[in-house]
């Protein structure tokens, strides 16, 4: 459920950016609404992963996966 969650979140925010970013070029720089939305995106998964993540189920991170 969790997983399902943030992936949602993420195809919500890259839906609601994309059209944005497909309407003007790329900067050689991030700007600062890129910035403020990279930031959310982190906040977001670190709220949702913070507590209840066990980092063990990914193999070689954090640990022996599970069995």
């Amino acid at each position: 459920m969790t997983i399902f969650l943030l992936f949602l979140i993420i195809a919500i925010l890259n839906q609601n950016n994309h059209h944005h970013v497909a309407s003007q070029a790329i900067p050689a720089s991030p700007s600062k609404a890129q910035t403020e939305i990279g930031r959310n995106i982190t906040r977001i998964l670190n709220t949702i992963l913070d507590k209840r993540y066990d980092k063990r189920v990914r193999p070689d991170y954090a640990g022996p996966p599970v069995e």
